[in-house]
C-alpha cells in the first residue's frame, strides 16, 4: 500500500516538474522576446552608423564606440540641448509639484476644516472640472497664453497647471 502512494506522489512530482519546466522555458522565451528591442538599442548605440543595417546584425559590436553617447549629449551642432531640455523638464516639474501642492493644500484645508455657506457647491464646482479631458482644453489654453505672451517662457508652461481639482479633492478628504 505504502508502495503505490510513494509512486502515485513521484508521478505527481514528475508532471508539476514538467509543467514547471514548460512555464520557465515560456517565461524565459517572453522575456528575450520582450527585452530584444531594448538589446538592440543598447548594442546599435555603440555601433558607427553604417554597421547598424548590416546583415545578419552582430549583437556584439566589434568595437564599441563610445563617443556615440557623447555625440547625442553634445548634439549635432554641439548647442548640448540635451542637458538644456533636461534642466528645463526639472524646472518645470519641480515648480508645478511645489505649487499644485502648496494651492492644492490651501484649498483642500479650507474647504475640510471651514464650514461656509455654499461650500458644497464650491467643492463640487471643482471635482467638475476633473471631468474635462485635456484634449478639450489643450487649445484654448494654448490660446491663452499665446495672447497673454507667454508662449516659449517658464511662465507659460508653468502657470495653466498651477492647481488641479485632483490635488484639492486629496487635501481636502485626506486630512
Amino acid at each position: 500500500m505504502d508502495y503505490n502512494l510513494t509512486r502515485k506522489n513521484n508521478r505527481i512530482s514528475n508532471q508539476s516538474l514538467i509543467i514547471d519546466l514548460f512555464i520557465w522555458a515560456f517565461l524565459i522565451l517572453a522575456a528575450l522576446f520582450i527585452l530584444a528591442p531594448t538589446i538592440f538599442m543598447f548594442t546599435a548605440s555603440l555601433m558607427p552608423a553604417n554597421d547598424i543595417l548590416k546583415m545578419p546584425y552582430r549583437w556584439i559590436p566589434k568595437s564599441f564606440y563610445w563617443q556615440n553617447y557623447w555625440q547625442g549629449i553634445r548634439g549635432n551642432d554641439g548647442s548640448f540641448i540635451y542637458i538644456r531640455n533636461i534642466l528645463n523638464s526639472f524646472i518645470v516639474a519641480s515648480v508645478v509639484s511645489a505649487t499644485t501642492v502648496i494651492f492644492s493644500a490651501l484649498a483642500g484645508f479650507g474647504l475640510a476644516k471651514y464650514y461656509f455657506q455654499g461650500r458644497n457647491l464650491v467643492f463640487m464646482m471643482i471635482m467638475a472640472t476633473m471631468m474635462i479631458p485635456f484634449e478639450a482644453i489643450m487649445i484654448p489654453l494654448y490660446l491663452v497664453t499665446t495672447k497673454l505672451g507667454l508662449q516659449d517662457s517658464y511662465a507659460g508652461l508653468i502657470a495653466p497647471f498651477l492647481l488641479n481639482a485632483f490635488g484639492v479633492f486629496l487635501m481636502s478628504y485626506g486630512l
